[in-house]
């Protein structure tokens, strides 16, 4: 159903067809964007997922309204959710509706594959006032 989705399988499927390929998809890491306004995006386990899995983890949860990226352009109807591993520290799924969401969710794609800390997040250096520095607030 997503673009990249299928351009990462058709790369799978040459390789397998070119005896170059042996890795399975892993299709644990899509984040994916519904292009409203504000966007709508998310990556990795939702909630109730999480509770199903039996994971121990925190969530992080708010309003935007009030930050410098928001107040900035009048945002008024927005909102995130991130669950962090509370042993770990990894990010385990992030929910988002704001403006700009299609590029930071794919910001905390790039941190679940790569299992990047959410103290690292948080302890980053963005460029300010961004939507990206915002994770450094959704994840602290």
């Amino acid at each position: 159903m997503l673009a990249p989705v299928a351009d990462y399988e058709g790369q799978a499927v040459v390789g397998n067809i070119l005896g170059t390929n042996n890795t399975p998809i892993d299709y644990s890491v899509v984040p994916s964007v519904v292009f409203t306004i504000p966007a709508i995006g998310s990556v990795g386990v939702t909630e109730k997922e999480a509770v199903e899995q039996g994971l121990a983890y925190r969530n992080n949860q708010g309003t935007t309204t009030k930050w410098p990226s928001s107040l900035r352009i009048g945002e008024q109807h927005e909102y995130y959710k991130v669950l962090i591993d509370t042993k770990s520290d990894e990010i385990l799924g992030a929910h988002i509706v704001r403006h700009n969401t299609e590029e930071v969710i794919n910001i905390f794609a790039l941190a679940i594959k790569h299992h990047i800390k959410a103290h690292e997040l948080a302890e980053f250096m963005w460029a300010y006032p961004t939507y990206t520095s915002d994770l450094k607030y959704m994840v602290r």
